[in-house]
């Protein structure tokens, strides 16, 4: 919804009938940049799609996630 609004703080703008597609570990983090203020609010919701922008973005947060995952499934084994 970011890209519709407000494309210019995804990329370059190409012309009216192209798009440049980003990619990479750069574009999610100029995603996580531009929700700013709303990421709180995803936060609070647990938006799986906020959710894989800072597993692409966070390395503290991917390394917390994967931590609580092995935990559940160490659980669901006992």
């Amino acid at each position: 919804m970011i890209a519709a609004k407000e494309p210019w703080r995804l990329g370059i703008s190409i012309g009216v009938c192209k798009a440049l597609i980003a990619s990479g570990k750069e574009a999610f983090a100029k995603l996580k940049e531009a929700a700013s203020t709303y990421g709180e609010l995803l936060d609070l919701l647990r938006a799986h799609r906020w959710i894989y922008i800072k597993l692409a973005t966070d390395d503290s947060f991917r390394a917390a996630y994967k931590q609580k995952a092995e935990k559940r499934s160490i659980d669901r084994l006992r």
